[in-house]
């Protein structure tokens, strides 16, 4: 296998947090992996030094076909012009990839990259991984096959390389399948793990990376809640000292149900090791990092099912997925409805391209958000007056959702969100979101039982209340400014961001749903609980969502008397913030200070 030299190194796992002394080039080396065995152990957490480089070898060798010289044993390799000259898959299921922008691999020892799996207490994986003795105990997938290079490199036929393991005596065989378009800066992985034996398994699947962007081992970690996504972020040395550059591996799942985590390598490692999920957390110092992704499994005897992913090597920073410039597809509203919705899409993103029938199932989906948006604004029309809401509108489902105001916080995390209302008249929804939402109904068929509780369902709705709010206070372009009897954005997002929540909630009935004692999380009645248990150390801005909770108590408690539920109490409290009447922005500040 070749080896270069390395200065620092990296690790990546598709999962994310911990705090690491700074070293300098050269720094102190790892302990080796343990020798290759049907079973590895823990070992130390240091790096070996890398093998040195050998000054004959110039890079991959593009070869017929879209092939190229093997640097692993057992192994195909996909070879191309460019941006990714190299996809290298060995037989038992490590990773192997060159950009063009870079001299070195991108994993650490080059194959420091690995699809693993935990059933029934043990831990499969690869014989070996660089510096990865922390995945341990780990013992050894059983190859199976592995297909040659198979493509032409297009859209429409891109490379393919399948791999198939089997995970010992445990009846799970995974089939992973490898793709690459020539052009593109991201690759594709999709794993389909498959019972074939009797009973039942839980399972977790992890896809794990040691990063090595841009010629260095040490970086920053990012990650994008909304997305599931998460980055290895390159350095660049600042005034004081490493900050983040403007390289990015990035993970970024296409099913729901993922973790992450970005971390020192080691540790990535180790949480792999304990067969746990990844834990969601990122460490945004500079560090010797790794990353990764997980997902947790029911595998019924006789059935699969698939998770999927793109690793994209981006020379930009852009966390989130790999967007092109979009092939807008209209469908048009049905003729004689109103309110009037277009939707705009680029199928690609959508339903993955190598899908038969990939546009024809994207049409469905976006039929599907046009009849919700529909839905929702006739049902605020009925609670705030048809001259309230706009009459047409253009909703485009795209992969670049840049909040005009910047980032949210989840979980401590800057995140851009998974929709934004620019105008009465223009809703972006992320193409990212849209995708994991909708993945059983593009699997299994439509139609699909849609239920007030989808994720997307209460995004259309929270949007259009949005819509609602612009059309009624006339802002246009989706400046938030003077919004609400003229306060700005940032002093007043409880109002904005609460009502429009409480909206959602109201069209899905929530409230009504059967709840534990103390609600269910989401209920109002748990986050105003929630709400008034934190107040004491949340802002107005970082509030502004679960203040919700706060909004609906405030419209029960100070709403109508004479309302019968508490849906109508708030339904019309929520009208007279729309067309008058209703209490002002000052009693929504006391809400939040605790002073009511």
């Amino acid at each position: 296998m070749r080896r270069r030299p390395r200065s620092a190194p990296a690790i990546f796992v598709v999962g994310i947090l911990a705090l690491t002394a700074v070293h300098p080039v050269g720094a102190s080396a790892r302990d080796p992996e343990p020798t290759p065995t049907s079973t590895a152990t823990a070992d130390g957490s240091d790096k070996p030094a890398p093998e040195a480089t050998d000054s004959s070898s110039s890079g991959p060798q593009l070869l017929a076909g879209g092939t190229c010289q093997r640097y692993a044993p057992d192994s195909e390799a996909i070879c191309t012009d460019g941006p990714l000259t190299r996809v290298e898959i060995t037989s038992d299921l490590n990773c192997a990839v060159n950009h063009v922008a870079d001299a070195d691999d991108e994993f650490f020892d080059d194959t420091a990259c690995a699809t693993l799996l935990a059933v029934d207490g043990t831990l499969y994986g690869p014989s070996s991984i660089p510096a990865g003795g922390n995945a341990a105990p780990r013992t050894a997938f059983t190859p199976v096959s592995q297909s040659e290079v198979t493509g032409s490199g297009s859209a429409a036929d891109p490379y393919t390389i399948v791999t198939v393991v089997d995970a010992g005596p445990s009846g799970i065989r995974l089939t992973q399948t490898d793709t690459y378009v020539v052009g593109r800066e991201a690759y594709r992985t999709e794993v389909e793990v498959a019972k074939l034996s009797a009973g039942v398994d839980e399972v977790v699947l992890y896809h794990a990376a040691d990063c090595y962007l841009q010629n260095d081992d040490y970086g920053f970690g990012r990650a994008d809640a909304v997305a599931g996504s998460v980055s290895c972020v390159s350095a660049v040395q600042g005034g004081g000292g490493f900050e983040p550059g403007d390289r990015v591996i990035q993970w970024l799942p296409l099913d729901s149900g993922s973790h992450y985590m970005e971390a020192r390598y080691a540790d990535v490692w180790a949480q792999i090791g304990s067969q746990a999920d990844l834990p969601d957390t990122v460490d945004e110092t500079y560090h010797d990092s790794g990353a990764g992704l997980s997902w947790r499994l029911i595998v019924p005897e006789g059935t699969s099912t698939s998770q999927a992913h793109y690793t994209t090597f981006s020379p930009n920073l852009v966390d989130v997925q790999a967007c092109e410039l979009e092939e807008w597809i209209e469908l048009p509203p049905p003729p004689d409805l109103t309110p009037a919705i277009t939707i705009r899409y680029d199928p690609r993103f959508i339903v993955p391209e190598d899908r038969h029938g990939f546009e024809a199932l994207a049409s469905q989906v976006a039929e599907a958000i046009q009849t919700r948006a529909r839905e929702a604004l006739i049902e605020y029309a009925a609670l705030v007056g048809d001259d309230n809401v706009p009459d047409h509108q253009t909703i485009e489902l795209t992969c670049d959702v840049e909040a005009r105001f910047g980032p949210i916080v989840v979980n401590e995390l800057e995140t851009f969100p998974a929709g934004f209302t620019e105008g009465a008249t223009k809703v972006k929804i992320r193409s990212d979101f849209v995708r994991r939402e909708f993945k059983d109904a593009v699997q299994h068929g439509f139609p699909a039982e849609w239920t007030n509780q989808s994720g997307w369902v209460n995004l259309v709705d929270h949007e259009e209340w949005h819509a609602v709010q612009l059309f009624a206070y006339g802002i246009l372009g989706g400046l938030f400014g003077n919004i609400a009897l003229g306060l700005e954005y940032d002093s007043n997002a409880t109002v904005i961001e609460s009502g429009a929540v409480t909206a959602q909630d109201l069209l899905a009935d929530a409230d009504d749903l059967p709840q534990p004692p103390g609600g269910f999380p989401g209920s109002y009645r748990f986050e105003v609980e929630q709400f008034f248990a934190n107040k004491p150390s949340i802002d107005a801005r970082a509030a502004a969502y679960q203040a919700a909770a706060v909004f609906e108590y405030w419209g029960e408690r100070y709403g109508p008397g004479d309302a019968a539920t508490l849906e109508e109490r708030v339904a019309r409290f929520l009208r007279g913030r729309i067309v008058g009447g209703g209490t002002g922005p000052r009693a929504m500040d006391a809400v939040v200070a605790g002073d009511v």
